[in-house]
């Protein structure tokens, strides 16, 4: 619910500002950002996360989770068809 959201973001808060370098905290914040939706403050907060720790991967994955949904049904068919025939 609403209040379950803004209570998480309450204590995420929290932490992010005890320990600024928690990735986590950036990240649970910008996934709560596309709840609401605002796209721009999710997107900056994902950021934040890969600045708090660049070797944090979901803050790279939900940013690019949040790239893929706002693209086209042919720009998503291209990247899977990209990914699938990538021979690395």
């Amino acid at each position: 619910a609403k209040g379950d959201l803004n209570n998480a973001a309450a204590h995420f808060a929290k932490a992010a500002v005890h320990y600024p370098h928690y990735a986590r905290a950036y990240d649970m914040l910008g996934a709560i950002a596309m709840k609401q939706p605002d796209r721009a403050k999710a997107r900056k907060l994902f950021m934040k996360s890969i600045e708090a720790d660049s070797t944090f991967s979901p803050a790279y994955v939900d940013l690019a989770r949040m790239d893929l949904r706002s693209l086209g049904a042919a720009a998503k068919s291209q990247i899977a068809d990209a990914a699938l025939n990538n021979d690395n």
